[in-house]
């Protein structure tokens, strides 16, 4: 599996490792092999610069993705159909678009899809107007009250894949917040909401705005940001059970897909 991390980086501002290790120690340890990639460190871009989450761009995340995967196709111990993508917040995000295979032909120096897509809290703002799926299987893990990314988008999206005849399944925790699964307690921060954005790629290229407007230029995306998101109470942090049952669910899934 390869696993995205999301706009914080791999690490706490401690310097602490977040819960993408902790997903990658259990698949490891349950015959599944993984790898993390760290699109902020790798850029030159640290634990305690802010800058990270705006430099690196999702379409960046989604390009250290598949080279990712055209790494491990080259080892002798992982077969090459047998490579899925999990992604957590922006990482999710970058999960979801794997799933065109227009990124694949871009992106892939084999022309090589994911296997499996598991998009953990992921941001569900950004997606191409008409897919051209990969019909590998999505598994979208979902918290009830994440209202930072929001998952109105997401059922969205999940009604273009299911119109394509993409194999799709949403969970959704009750009670459970943005980056739920993270070691920190749960904890209020006044921030903005994207869940009502929308960044739409068109078919004929470009991006447009959830207003139907292109955004051709910084100046129109900084407008349309400022326009499409609002102020409100976020909470994030671990909520149980929905972190033991989401880690079960990531595991079995995996384990169902590529262990029969």
């Amino acid at each position: 599996m390869v696993i995205m991390h999301g706009i914080g980086g791999l690490y706490n501002s401690s310097g602490q490792k977040r819960a993408y290790w902790e997903y990658a120690e259990m698949l490891a340890e349950n015959g599944v092999a993984a790898i993390l990639v760290d699109s902020h460190g790798a850029r030159g871009y640290g634990v305690t610069n802010m800058l990270a989450s705006s430099a690196v761009s999702v379409y960046s995340f989604a390009a250290d993705a598949f080279a990712a995967a055209d790494l491990l196709r080259t080892h002798p111990l992982i077969d090459p159909n047998q490579i899925g993508i999990m992604g957590f917040s922006k990482g999710g995000m970058t999960t979801l678009l794997a799933t065109d295979q227009r990124f694949t032909n871009s992106l892939s120096a084999t022309k090589s899809k994911f296997n499996l897509h598991i998009p953990i809290y992921p941001g569900c703002g950004n997606f191409p107007e008409k897919l051209q799926p990969s019909m590998s299987p999505v598994h979208m893990l979902l918290g009830e009250k994440d209202n930072y990314a929001g998952i109105t988008g997401c059922f969205e999206i999940e009604e273009k894949l299911k119109a394509s005849n993409t194999p799709v399944h949403v969970t959704i925790y009750k009670g459970a917040v943005h980056s739920w699964d993270e070691s920190l307690r749960m904890t209020r921060t006044d921030d903005l909401s994207g869940e009502d954005c929308r960044w739409i790629l068109k078919d004929g290229g470009g991006v447009w705005g959830g207003d139907n407007k292109p955004l051709n230029t910084g100046e129109e995306g900084q407008a349309y940001f400022k326009s499409c998101t609002k102020k409100a109470e976020i909470y994030i942090g671990r909520v149980e059970p929905a972190n033991t049952e989401g880690r079960k669910a990531v595991l079995n899934i995996v384990k169902s897909t590529f262990q029969n």
